[in-house]
């Protein structure tokens, strides 16, 4: 059973501490769940026992970060003050990283068949999770900088899953 925790010091605290969790890219996605539930009965505004909006609100926005790949990704890069989502990047994508991208995209435009979308889709989930392996490597052993590009990477790969998924939705509403 979660205790109260003192306002100051659960403000100060970052999500994965906030959640019990390992400072790691692979988490208990069922235990982050049951964390989030716990600390809603305990701190949501309609409770009983101690309710503070502001420490809900820090709650849901750890939740929202850590039940994302790619959200989780990004913060753990931001607790090392690497930041690859902001105006104030650190870390830029690689030029063929760009162009992979472009490539990516057009075969994506130019495909019709539902078949060969399926094809693109598994095949940009498979890079997606080994990049995942990767940068859990590279974050563990403290390479930030190599991770942030193998993030970059990643939110590349996702954006082509979901743009593929979409047109693959597209279509099957049109049959």
């Amino acid at each position: 059973m979660w205790r109260i925790i003192p306002r100051l010091k659960f403000m100060s605290k970052n999500y994965f501490e906030i959640f019990d969790l390992e400072l790691k890219l692979t988490i208990d996605l069922v235990k982050l769940r049951q964390k989030y539930f716990e600390l809603q009965k305990i701190y949501h505004p309609d409770s009983q026992n101690h309710n503070d909006l502001e420490m809900c609100l820090k709650i849901n926005e750890g939740y929202r970060i850590l039940s994302s790949d790619i959200l989780r990704t990004s913060y753990l890069l931001e607790l090392e003050n690497i930041f690859i989502n902001k105006e104030n990047t650190t870390i830029k994508p690689k030029p063929e990283i760009l162009i992979l991208a472009l490539e990516k995209r057009e075969e994506l435009e130019n495909e019709s068949d539902i078949n060969n979308l399926r094809k693109i889709q598994k095949d940009a989930q498979n890079k997606f999770n080994d990049l995942k392996d990767i940068f859990e490597k590279l974050y563990l052993q403290k390479t930030f900088n190599k991770a942030a590009e193998i993030a970059i990477e990643m939110q590349y790969m996702n954006k082509l899953i979901e743009e593929t998924i979409s047109k693959i939705n597209k279509i099957l509403e049109e049959i």
